[in-house]
C-alpha cells in the first residue's frame, strides 16, 4: 500500500504525454520513480 495517492490531474496528463513523445522516455523507469515517490522513499542516484 502506498503512502500517498497519485492523482491524475490535467497537468499531470499533459506533462506525461509530453514526456512520452520524447525519444529518450523510458516508461518503466517512470513507473519506478512514481512508485518510489508515492511510498515516500528517496530517489536513488541511478535508476536502472
Amino acid at each position: 500500500m502506498s503512502k500517498y495517492k497519485i492523482q491524475m490531474t490535467t497537468k499531470f496528463k499533459k506533462d506525461y504525454n509530453k514526456m512520452r513523445s520524447r525519444n529518450n522516455f523510458d516508461e518503466n523507469k517512470f513507473k519506478i520513480v512514481i512508485e518510489l515517490l508515492s511510498n515516500g522513499e528517496l530517489l536513488p542516484e541511478n535508476i536502472e
